[in-house]
C-alpha cells in the first residue's frame, strides 16, 4: 500500500498531537502522585492511558476515510504513541517522586541528630521552644556547604512540618474602601490570625516517625 505524503503528514501530525496531549494529561495526574499510594498511582496511570489513547484514537479516526486501511494505520499509530508517552512519562514521574521521598527520608534522619546537638544553641531564650525569630537570629557557626548547614536550612524551611502551633498572633490591616456600598468610609480595619510555630524536644523526637509514616508507601 502506497501512502502519499499528504497522508503521512496527517498521520505524523496526529501522532504529535497525541504525544503532546497525553504528556499534558499525565503531568496533571502525576502532580497528585504524592497524595496517592503507588497502587493508586499505577491504577490512575493505567486509566489515563486507556482513556487518553481511546479519545485520541477516536479523534484521529475522524480525519480519515471510514473503513479504510489508512484509518486503521492512523488509529494504530495514535494508540501506540499515546501508550508509549504515557508509560515513559509515568515512569519519570514515579522516579522523581521516589527521589523526593528518599531525599526527605535522608533529611529527616539528619534533623534529629542536628537538633540534639544544637537545640540549646537555637533555643535563644531557653523556654524549650525554637521559633522562627530564634532561627533567624541563631548564632551558629556552620561550615558553608556542609551537611549541618544544609540541615539547618531544611529546619528553617520546614519549621511548620517539624513543630506545632504554640500561639496565634493577630495582625491588623487596612481594607481598601468599598466604593459600591459605602463611599463615605475611606478605610476599613480588619485583622487576621497568624499561627506562630515552635519546635520542642518532643517534636524533634517524633518528626522522623511522623514523616516516614507519610512516606511509607513510597
Amino acid at each position: 500500500m502506497n501512502l502519499s505524503k499528504a497522508i503521512l503528514a496527517k498521520i505524523f501530525i496526529a501522532a504529535c498531537v497525541t504525544a503532546v496531549v497525553t504528556y499534558a494529561v499525565v503531568i496533571v495526574v502525576a502532580s497528585g502522585f504524592y497524595m496517592m499510594t503507588p497502587v493508586v498511582a499505577v491504577s490512575a496511570t493505567i486509566l489515563v492511558a486507556f482513556v487518553t489513547s481511546g479519545a485520541m484514537a477516536g479523534l484521529s479516526a475522524y480525519f480519515f476515510p471510514p473503513r479504510s486501511s489508512v484509518r486503521k494505520i492512523a488509529v494504530g499509530v495514535t494508540v501506540f504513541v499515546s501508550l508509549c508517552v504515557c508509560l515513559i512519562s509515568s515512569l519519570n514521574a514515579f522516579s522523581s517522586e521516589r527521589a523526593v521521598a528518599d531525599a526527605i527520608r535522608q533529611s529527616t534522619s539528619r534533623v534529629r541528630a542536628f537538633m540534639h546537638a544544637h537545640f540549646d544553641d537555637l533555643d535563644v531564650n531557653h523556654d524549650g521552644l525554637i521559633k522562627k525569630a530564634e532561627l533567624d537570629s541563631a548564632d551558629l557557626v556552620l561550615p558553608p556547604g556542609g551537611e549541618d548547614a544544609a540541615t539547618f536550612n531544611y529546619v528553617c524551611a520546614h519549621l511548620s512540618d517539624i513543630g506545632h502551633v504554640v500561639s496565634w498572633n493577630r495582625k491588623d490591616y487596612l481594607v481598601p474602601p468599598d466604593f459600591i456600598r459605602d463611599v463615605a468610609e475611606s478605610t476599613k480595619t480588619s485583622s487576621i490570625a497568624i499561627p506562630e510555630i515552635g519546635i520542642d524536644r518532643d517534636d524533634v523526637e517524633s518528626y522522623e516517625s511522623r514523616t516516614l509514616g507519610l512516606l511509607k508507601d513510597w
